[in-house]
């Protein structure tokens, strides 16, 4: 009687054997439909984000001669969604004329004429104008890479990153082409890691033309009482709103130092960049010492550089008092430092201590102070 209650029981046991792999056959089924449309869908937004448009802020001012090879390289980037906003600074040249030209011809082209204000509130009018999903810059005296802006947008949106740097090139005075590309930096960097690299003059720098910046980024701007080092003031601001930056290995600006350029003037308004670069000592303190040792190390370059070059003015040399004191400010970090070569450290050190000296050995040994 007991067996046969056992065979009963074994008989009306159901056999899960089949549903379970009908379970399993139609969730793999699933899970391969889900991933396939996840990916699909990525793959949709990735193409949407690099079809964004890009509004690209020119400020103009007594540019003619350059103005026209410089808007027609932005005009021919193979990312063609492109707003380009000319603001005419006050020009006394054919510049303004230019730029209405360029308008008339491409629908793309934005023109705002006003008042000589300075590069800053040129680029804060261009900026309150914007209607680009991201925002890219171009001096008016300068020309960019055909690929640069594709370039630039392709590295954020593949690195989920808010900004993208490229490398450059300078052309100076004296005949020197100078190529800004580092391959040892990597293609994603952190915050601090790409504050690092920017304070240090070896690599980016805080130029504001050879980035990419997402538009809701950008709820800060140029301040208009400084005159010099704005952009690097700018860049660093924005920097301080990001976890991390995407990084282009290739010299995709090409940027001109000439003659009459502001970099190279000494006067109250290029002064001012010892107090943007103040300014930045203090933002870059809130995160690490090392940022504010490296940051007050450059701003030691930076016054020597303008020292010397004010020396070398006999029309402003009342400046000089002032340089050299902002020069010996942090002088102690700059000469423990292990980012200046010991080369750097004696030329500084022959020009705080003796000017003429510097410029006697200059002449005789034939030598770029700064190279």
């Amino acid at each position: 009687m007991y067996q046969d209650k056992n065979l009963i029981l074994k008989s009306q046991t159901i056999d899960f054997t089949g549903f379970k792999r009908f379970y399993q056959n139609h969730l793999q089924a699933f899970c391969i439909h889900k991933s396939t449309y996840i990916l699909c869908y990525m793959s949709q937004r990735k193409d949407l984000l690099l079809n964004d448009l890009i509004s690209v802020i020119v400020p103009v001012y007594n540019v003619e001669e350059y103005l026209v090879r410089c808007v027609d390289s932005i005009l021919c980037q193979t990312h063609s969604n492109l707003e380009v906003i000319l603001i005419n600074d006050g020009s006394k040249d054919n510049s303004g004329i230019i730029c209405d030209k360029f308008r008339e011809k491409d629908s793309r082209v934005r023109v705002i004429h006003q008042e000589n204000r300075g590069v800053s509130a040129a680029r804060n009018a261009g900026l309150d104008v914007a209607a680009g999903d991201w925002i890219g810059f171009v001096d008016s005296d300068d020309w960019i890479e055909l690929e640069m802006f594709e370039k630039l947008l392709s590295a954020a949106v593949e690195s989920g990153k808010l900004v993208s740097v490229c490398g450059f090139v300078k052309y100076h005075l004296n005949g020197w082409v100078e190529k800004r590309v580092f391959g040892e930096i990597p293609t994603v960097l952190g915050k601090e890691q790409a504050l690092e690299y920017m304070l240090s003059n070896a690599y980016y720098e805080g130029y504001i033309w050879n980035k990419l910046f997402k538009r809701d980024l950008l709820n800060v701007r140029f301040s208009e009482t400084i005159h010099a080092c704005e952009d690097l003031l700018f860049s660093i601001q924005a920097f301080m709103h990001i976890d991390g930056v995407a990084y282009v290995d290739f010299p995709l600006y090409r940027y001109l130092i000439r003659e009459g350029s502001s970099v190279n003037c000494i006067n109250d308004k290029r002064l001012t960049s010892l107090l943007s670069r103040k300014y930045v000592i203090k933002l870059v303190a809130e995160i690490s010492k090392k940022l504010k040792r490296l940051a007050q190390v450059q701003y030691t370059v930076y016054a020597i550089g303008l020292l010397y070059a004010a020396s070398q003015d006999t029309v402003n040399n009342e400046f000089m008092p002032l340089l050299r004191r902002e020069a010996w400010r942090y002088s102690f970090i700059y000469f423990l430092s292990r980012h200046i070569s010991f080369k750097m450290k004696l030329r500084s050190a022959i020009i705080l201590s003796n000017i003429r000296l510097a410029f006697w050995i200059k002449q005789r040994v034939k030598i770029n102070w700064w190279k």
